[in-house]
């Protein structure tokens, strides 16, 4: 969406008898991005929701792209929009597969437990010190969809990346956000009805 609006931008701003033509016609396209886009709400959560599942990109993806598309109100409300979205759907998955009961207890960290009666100083702070670590983060990750989030985005520049690949390997650690990420990003995209939104040809074919 924002690669689309840019371009437009571009065409409209362009000057000279040879571009007048390219002008009116981004300013038709413009028209009509804003008719089918609107402030990033007329389209199926969903599809930002696949692209927060590229680790690539994640949530600050999304919220880069509202800012820079929008104003700051709009890119607020839609950005947790999208993430209510996220988890709303894990929590279905979560809450409908019997093969995830208790599989929250098992994404916590282990930590080595030393005992308050240790000589060693260095290794009695280090304890208390994952200790204070596994406190902050079962507060702040209460879920494997802040976890992911809280994490750093991987494979920025990889042009081999493969996002499903990267769930595939990463299935032990997000357990039941792999398998939302599966059925999300399996899905086939249609580009019909893009295409006829931003065609300046009309309609081929009449009603009937």
């Amino acid at each position: 969406m924002f690669v689309i609006l840019t371009k437009i931008e571009q065409l409209s701003k362009k000057d000279g008898r040879e571009d007048e033509l390219l002008g009116l016609m981004a300013k038709g396209m413009k028209a009509k991005f804003d008719k089918y886009w609107g402030n990033g709400d007329k389209i199926n959560l969903l599809m930002y929701v696949a692209v927060v599942l590229d680790p690539r990109k994640k949530l600050r993806y999304v919220q880069f792209c509202f800012s820079q598309l929008f104003g700051e109100s709009v890119v607020n409300t839609m950005t947790g929009q999208v993430k209510d979205y996220l988890t709303r759907l894990y929590d279905h998955y979560l809450a409908n597969d019997s093969n995830f009961v208790g599989v929250l207890d098992t994404n916590e960290p282990s930590r080595i437990v030393i005992d308050d009666d240790c000589d060693d100083p260095h290794l009695l702070i280090e304890s208390q010190f994952n200790t204070y670590l596994d406190a902050e983060f079962s507060v702040m990750c209460k879920s494997e969809v802040d976890k992911y989030l809280a994490d750093c985005c991987e494979g920025v520049r990889d042009e081999k990346f493969e996002i499903l690949g990267w769930w595939k390997a990463n299935s032990f650690k997000y357990r039941v956000l792999s398998q939302v990420a599966r059925d999300v990003l399996a899905m086939p995209i249609s580009t019909v009805a893009s295409e006829s939104a931003f065609s300046t040809g009309g309609r081929i074919l009449d009603p009937f």
